[in-house]
């Protein structure tokens, strides 16, 4: 646990930014060392699994033409030639190029995806904000999104994460949607960064890192 024996908390706010009181957090999650090189590793994870692996080149055997000797092997001066598509000619074929179809994906062990999880969380504890709900937007207006961003006085990159099913955050989602550059919303199934927490909802706060797997099966098992 970071600071010794000290049990981690933080403030919960209403939407106008005023402390209602102090929660604990779970030491198990935000009180950690962070593990830099297991959350190095899970990036790398993370954008490996993102690409599509569809890049190719041609080789000299898929470049069209160049079935024919270009010239005769002696006697015209010029060295041997036996295709107008081999690598050194222009419009030849590509040596060692990337081919189609290749697979970047990489695995990680459970165990070191919670710890890549926890560590980013522990991370960014001192950017947590912590609100009782978002019961006050009762429109998909993104004027009312706008003003509880400015009340709780979050600045950069916002990544809002929120059980989208549930009847009170019905028109979060698009009070979000476009709020302002640099504002992202994203359903349960993905997150980065540090975090608000609304109920059981995480919505997390700045950039440290992006996951690809599931946030709802991550954090029902260590939250």
């Amino acid at each position: 646990m970071k600071g010794g024996t000290k049990m981690p908390k933080t403030a919960l706010l209403s939407l106008k930014g005023e402390k209602i009181k102090d929660i604990k957090l779970d030491d198990n999650v935000w009180g950690i060392t962070p593990n830099d090189q297991v959350v190095y590793e899970h990036i790398n994870l993370f954008m490996a699994n993102r690409r599509q692996g569809t890049h190719a080149t041609k080789t000299r055997s898929d470049v069209s033409g160049g079935g024919r000797k270009p010239w005769r092997q002696k006697g015209t001066g010029n060295a041997r030639q036996g295709s107008t598509r081999a690598p050194h000619w222009v419009g030849g074929g590509v040596v060692f190029g990337p081919s189609a179809n290749r697979n970047y994906t990489k695995k990680m062990n459970k165990k070191e995806r919670k710890l890549a999880l926890k560590s980013a969380l522990s991370a960014r504890e001192e950017q947590l904000v912590v609100v009782k709900d978002f019961s006050a937007i009762t429109e998909p207006k993104t004027k009312l999104m706008a003003g509880i961003i400015k009340s709780l006085n979050l600045a950069g990159k916002i990544l809002v994460i929120a059980d989208t099913t549930a009847e009170e955050n019905k028109y979060l989602s698009l009070a979000a949607c476009q709020i302002i550059k640099g504002v992202e919303w994203k359903g349960t199934d993905h997150f980065i960064g540090a975090a608000v927490i609304v109920g059981i909802c995480i919505y997390f706060i700045g950039v440290s890192f992006q996951h690809g797997y599931e946030l709802q099966k991550e954090a029902d098992e260590i939250l």
